[in-house]
């Protein structure tokens, strides 16, 4: 079995929270996979949409909404979750497609898109 290292960058931009996450085996020359996901709390959303994501199966994750769907995130959502206790959506992509093949990323490149994402949150979802 072979241990697997998880690292974790946390933080908010433009009142948004989000994670960069980077996933790699402890040994070895594996580069890794990295994810981010951004969290949309309930109060910045209008009812009718809150009620639309909440309503959504873990199964229905890669169909949500079209107000979703067109959110600029590395690849396409990936993940769809919810957070209960915090009333808050999560959404989430991955690094590891055949276009990310070779790439280098880190932590400031992710970020780079972790912005883009925000900002058009802000935009174009919150309180619309």
């Amino acid at each position: 079995m072979r241990e697997i290292v998880k690292r974790i960058w946390r933080g908010e931009y433009k009142d948004i929270s989000f994670e960069i996450v980077h996933w790699k085996y402890a040994e070895g020359e594996d580069s890794g996979i990295w994810n981010y996901y951004v969290y949309m709390k309930k109060q910045f959303l209008s009812s009718n949409l809150w009620e639309e994501l909440w309503g959504i199966g873990q199964d229905d994750s890669y169909q949500i909404c079209t107000v979703v769907d067109n959110i600029p995130i590395h690849g396409g959502i990936k993940y769809f979750g919810r957070d209960i206790d915090y009333q808050m959506i999560k959404i989430g992509c991955d690094y590891n497609h055949d276009t990310d093949s070779g790439q280098r990323y880190n932590e400031k490149i992710i970020y780079m898109d972790v912005e883009q994402t925000i900002d058009y949150i802000r935009e174009k979802i919150y309180n619309k």
